[in-house]
């Protein structure tokens, strides 16, 4: 959606990783020989610049004092604000619009004529491959409000060659309030509804007062791989180490699901709240947009190509076993599985069988 390839090279940091400024940078090519031609970087430096909207970690909008350090900017497709590092505590804001890593240059998707050009090349690829969905990279990496307009225009792409379900699960790596930002048309801790039913009743016509976007700026349809899910897994399986992110889901969610599913006799369950489940009924717009229904779509998995393989560490494989129990019998969603893993997965089956 807004990453690219590493072309682009800010003045005076060349051979380094440029620190992160509102003031910006101008641009020269990192290698003559190589340079995009549907996109282009520019040094002239505006005074003004109307900037996106933009959310904290909390769920909430920027606060006046930080929307004020943002002023003019350079006349370019590409944001050249410096660089922002993969790993490290970071404001969302900022990594929406540094390069990731220092090496991957981060389009300017806010501006309409640009994310025009993504639309029109996102549409040419539904058309020409017969793809179903598209999983979105890094995104909530991408401006929220970009984000939505570009999937509102994917899917009317789609439905065009009689796709009329397209999916867009997205990669949400920080907490559930914050993810929840584009989940749908968005919502934030103050937009929740009064009680469960609530929750799973409304459709497109609900009260517009509890989203942030307006009908049909679905941002995200799923998260593509649910990190909340996995965080809580790994502390589950046996994992050390500091594994919550800020603002997210409730850390008993492994034991009222195991608990619930295996151990304890019916008569608690009904004084059992599964608190993480509950929680995302509550913060996530979970309504399909092309259905007009209640469509709970999250992809939980155990593993995926971004995390360690569970095999590698002493009972992993019986640990990934118990994982996808949950994530594949328990959690309402859609199942996930990495490539390569069934192997050692049936071996286990097998032997218990």
């Amino acid at each position: 959606m807004s990453t690219m390839a590493d072309l682009n090279g800010f003045v005076g940091y060349l051979n380094a990783s440029t620190p992160f400024s509102l003031d910006g940078y101008e641009v020269i090519p990192a290698d003559p020989l190589f340079q995009y031609h549907d996109f282009h970087p520019g040094n002239t430096y505006q005074e003004t610049c109307a900037y996106p909207r933009f959310w904290l970690d909390t769920g909430y909008l920027i606060p006046p004092e930080t929307e004020a350090e943002f002023k003019g900017c350079y006349d370019s497709e590409f944001d050249q604000y410096g660089d922002t590092e993969a790993f490290g505590v970071h404001p969302d804001w900022q990594r929406q619009l540094s390069r990731f890593a220092s090496v991957q240059d981060r389009l300017r998707e806010w501006v309409p004529s640009v994310r025009e050009k993504i639309e029109h090349f996102s549409c040419l690829q539904i058309r020409m491959l017969d793809i179903d969905g598209f999983r979105i990279d890094k995104a909530t990496q991408i401006t929220v409000d970009a984000l939505g307009d570009f999937s509102n225009t994917v899917r009317e792409c789609a439905r065009s060659v009689g796709k009329e379900n397209f999916f867009i699960p997205g990669e949400i790596t920080g907490g559930n309030t914050f993810g929840s930002i584009y989940l749908g048309r968005g919502r934030q801790p103050d937009m929740l509804p009064n009680d469960l039913l609530s929750a799973v009743t409304t459709n497109n016509n609900s009260n517009s007062s509890l989203w942030i976007r307006d009908q049909g700026n679905n941002a995200l349809d799923a998260a593509a791989f649910h990190y909340s899910v996995y965080r809580y897994l790994t502390r589950f399986l046996g994992m050390d180490g500091v594994l919550e992110s800020g603002y997210d889901t409730p850390l008993d969610w492994y034991v009222n699901c195991f608990c619930s599913t295996i151990l304890l006799p019916r008569a608690i369950l009904t004084v059992l709240r599964v608190d993480a489940w509950n929680d995302m009924l509550m913060t996530n717009d979970m309504v399909n947009p092309n259905t007009n229904t209640f469509d709970v779509r999250h992809m939980y998995g155990v593993s995926n190509q971004d995390v360690f393989r569970w095999p590698a560490i002493k009972n992993g494989t019986a640990k990934q076993l118990l994982g996808s129990f949950i994530t594949t019998l328990h959690m309402p969603g859609i199942p996930l599985m990495l490539w390569g893993e069934e192997q050692g997965v049936s071996h286990v089956i097998s032997s218990f069988v």
